[in-house]
């Protein structure tokens, strides 16, 4: 396998590359990522988005992955492969790169042959995650919005952040790899104003205040003109254990019902058992899964 960077590549062979994993998204996800590859190739050929191209001995691309080198770590955005030497070879390659930083991260939807597996053996920590579905009809029970919740408009971004950081703790470090103030309100600015992870919505997003903050919060993106997807939820720790994730879900699920859409999704770690639960009781189902790169496995409390 000849691994070489991925700017060198031509825009038809990068369009191809886009177009198969665009397919794959709406089929597996229910997710239309058209806006984010047309956004990717945008970053590629203007200012030169860093990442790989892994061709065979017959010059046939078999691999690829970009990343962006972010809070001190080198950040895979994606990685596709279809043969285990390809895995191999770009795991190597961008290891190599993450040497100058501090370890390698990356939240990736990826069927890669053998890729946790070689990343385990290269010592790099992975953390898997549950894609879950529920698909919405009108069978779905009505329920009232809980008392003092409110939409979200998107502002009060460090507040969001304060929340999160609270919620998570030590174990939010997939989002937040130093649990910095500052890499909180990083992440909850890209949620909403980037479109990777779909396209923000304050109209479906939920927030409950408290205490001159945020005590729970939902935010909630569109992913294609059916599904809607629950990007975060949290609440504060002195306000858990009363049911109000639920609540907030509930209201949720409502609000998405009432504005057309017929599926939500959502992402849950697999070592997470008391939100699978609850998924689980609220009829979500799994459609696939994710991992966390250079993720430990959550706390549990």
């Amino acid at each position: 396998m000849i691994v070489s960077d991925w700017r060198r590549l031509p825009a038809s062979s990068a369009a191809e590359l886009y177009r198969r994993e665009q397919i794959r998204w709406r089929r597996r996800l229910a997710w239309d990522t058209a806006s984010t590859w047309h956004t990717l190739e945008t970053a590629r050929t203007t200012w030169g988005l860093p990442g790989l191209v892994c061709h065979d001995a017959a010059g046939r691309v078999r691999g690829w992955a970009f990343y962006l080198t972010r809070t001190g770590r080198l950040e895979v955005g994606g990685f596709v492969a279809d043969d285990p030497c390809a895995t191999d070879a770009l795991l190597d390659a961008l290891l190599e790169q993450a040497r100058a930083c501090d370890g390698l991260s990356g939240f990736l939807y990826t069927k890669a042959p053998g890729f946790d597996d070689a990343l385990a053996s290269r010592g790099v920590p992975v953390r898997s995650f549950s894609y879950l579905v529920r698909t919405l009809d009108r069978t779905t029970d009505d329920v009232s919005r809980p008392a003092g919740v409110t939409e979200w408009s998107g502002e009060g971004l460090s507040e969001a952040a304060d929340l999160l950081r609270a919620a998570y703790g030590e174990t939010g470090r997939i989002f937040a790899p130093h649990n910095q103030p500052h890499e909180w309100e990083e992440y909850v600015v890209n949620l909403v104003r980037d479109p990777a992870c779909g396209v923000y919505s304050p109209r479906l997003s939920r927030a409950l205040p408290h205490g001159g903050g945020l005590g729970a919060l939902a935010i909630v993106t569109v992913i294609s003109h059916q599904t809607a997807h629950l990007a975060q939820i949290a609440v504060h720790p002195s306000l858990q254990r009363r049911g109000i994730a639920q609540q907030l879900i509930d209201d949720v699920l409502r609000q998405v019902r009432e504005t057309g859409l017929s599926r939500i999704s959502l992402l849950v770690g697999d070592d997470n058992d008391p939100a699978r639960a609850l998924y689980a009781r609220l009829g979500f189902e799994e459609r696939d899964r994710f991992v966390a790169v250079g993720a430990r496995p959550a706390i549990q409390s």
